[in-house]
């Protein structure tokens, strides 16, 4: 019998303050075993993404990526929420995909789970982004 694995990971954000609605509202990151990575970007006028972008990401490079996560950032120890009272800013989704179809979700607001900044450097790391994505 094998062993679950991490099979992508998903990371939404979302602005809750005031905006208007031609500005990026809303960014979503996918980072897949499989070594593709997509990012999209979002305004108040439509829930279709007003700009996509994929990466290819070497086998190498995204495995590492994802044994990162679980011995490092250890994002399978996070709690389920992180959120906290605000009554504007932002707040954040993250999923984890396994590979028995198992879901795990983790949400947030403005404070971001423990090991953030090192899990936002490797996902740059793992590619040359078009455009900076928004990341906790």
């Amino acid at each position: 019998m094998s062993k679950k694995r991490i099979t992508s990971i998903e990371i939404h954000m979302h602005s809750s303050g005031m905006c208007s609605p031609e500005e990026i509202l809303a960014e979503k990151v996918f980072v897949y075993r499989s070594g593709m990575i997509k990012h999209k970007l979002f305004n108040g006028f439509s829930e279709i993404a007003i700009q996509e972008f994929e990466y290819k990401v070497r086998k190498l490079d995204i495995e590492d990526f994802f044994i990162y996560l679980v011995s490092k950032i250890k994002i399978e120890e996070w709690k389920s929420d992180y959120s906290v009272e605000v009554c504007d800013g932002w707040y954040w989704n993250f999923k984890i995909r396994y590979s028995n179809h198992q879901v795990l979700n983790i949400s947030g607001t403005v404070e971001s789970p423990p090991n953030a900044k090192q899990l936002v450097k490797r996902i740059k790391k793992l590619t040359k982004f078009e455009v900076d994505p928004w990341i906790f």
